[in-house]
């Protein structure tokens, strides 16, 4: 995807031949968190892309000499540079160097991989959201009319808007154009599905085969599921408690203050780990399960009591 292009980085060295190098960094979702390859060919050291912040990296080092190995190296990191972006953003740095190492970064401020790099507001989202509205019994004709006002004079939606205090020698203003790739294909189409599902007063892209099994609706969980390394502390009444082991055991239980006191052997699930189903569906709002556990290989217990409230 195309983003501002921002200051290149210059590495110098000497080699023979043309070394290519490439990296490239990625921040689809605010919540995922940096990762960072490195992979070198021949005598080259290998390229490293480093993401400061969010984001994934990828640094690629193809051929001999000090050139490519630089160019491999900064061009991981502008890649990774853009790792920090608020919103999704995907940045390149490419670097091409027989006796230089040349890269180029993309992303706004990108090029030289100290986490400068950010990205902006997307407009795209703005329909994504509509659609949510759309789905949810609202209507989504304010984020059609915000996506319109995003777009440029020429009617272009930009990839990204600019959504910080006005830079007007650089014909920055909030809200409109930063300076991206535009038009964007990707919010044109999303402009364009929401306008369709708004006629439809649907989600035109909504599974049929979905909605005709849940009609909106979210099934009812029969189960309640606790995993050692998940634990809940209460479920929904009418849940059966399902106690999820790595290891066959007793899941040894009561309820209400370990009253009528009953052990249940786990069952192999098939799916990695034993399980013990619980009979808990009668319980009410309020009451309790209490349980522990006993290992069935050496015999030994959890050592400590676990409680999941119904509420």
């Amino acid at each position: 995807m195309g983003a501002r292009v921002g200051t290149g980085s210059v590495g110098a060295g000497v080699g023979s031949g043309v070394d290519v190098a490439a990296g490239v960094g990625v921040a689809p979702c605010p919540w995922v968190r940096g990762a960072r390859v490195g992979r070198g060919v021949g005598s080259t050291v290998g390229g490293v892309g480093v993401s400061r912040g969010r984001g994934i990296s990828v640094g690629t080092g193809v051929g001999r000499g000090v050139g490519g190995s630089v160019g491999a190296v900064v061009g991981g990191r502008v890649g990774g540079a853009v790792g920090r972006a608020r919103w999704r953003c995907v940045a390149a740095g490419v670097g091409v160097g027989s006796t230089v190492g040349v890269s180029v970064g993309s992303g706004e401020g990108a090029g030289v991989g100290d986490g400068s790099g950010r990205g902006r507001a997307w407009p795209l989202l703005t329909g994504e959201r509509g659609h949510y509205e759309l789905a949810a019994g609202g209507d989504a004709l304010p984020f059609l009319n915000a996506m319109r006002a995003m777009a440029s004079s020429g009617g272009m939606i930009p990839e990204q808007i600019w959504d910080a205090p006005a830079i007007p020698a650089r014909r920055l203003e909030p809200g409109r154009p930063s300076g991206s790739a535009m038009p964007l294909g990707w919010a044109h189409a999303e402009f364009v599905k929401l306008s369709m599902s708004r006629a439809l007063d649907r989600p035109v892209d909504r599974p049929s085969a979905t909605w005709l099994r849940y009609r909106g609706k979210a099934p009812v969980a029969r189960h309640a599921f606790w995993f050692p390394h998940a634990p809940i502390g209460a479920m929904a009444p009418g849940a059966r408690l399902a106690i999820a082991l790595p290891r066959p055991a007793t899941v040894h239980w009561g309820h209400d203050g370990w009253s009528r006191i009953a052990d249940r052997k786990t069952e192999d699930s098939g799916l990695g780990f034993f399980v013990a189903v619980l009979e808990t569906a009668a319980l009410e709002t309020g009451q309790s399960v209490e349980f522990t556990v006993r290992w069935e290989d050496d015999h030994t217990w959890l050592g400590e009591d676990s409680k999941v409230v119904v509420s």
